[in-house]
């Protein structure tokens, strides 16, 4: 793993549930412009672009 990196494990029903709500998550809000510039950069930086 690189520094950056995160894992997570969850139960398969938990990981369905997630499936099933992702809409309402924070994935759909703009935060997650912010996500996306950093996972940006870090692909800059590990130069996986």
């Amino acid at each position: 793993m690189k520094t950056d990196e995160l894992f997570f494990t969850v139960p398969f029903a938990m990981y369905r549930m997630m499936l099933d709500r992702w809409r309402e998550s924070f994935l759909t809000a703009p935060a997650r412009g912010k996500a996306k510039k950093k996972i940006a950069h870090s692909r800059k930086v590990w130069k996986e672009e």
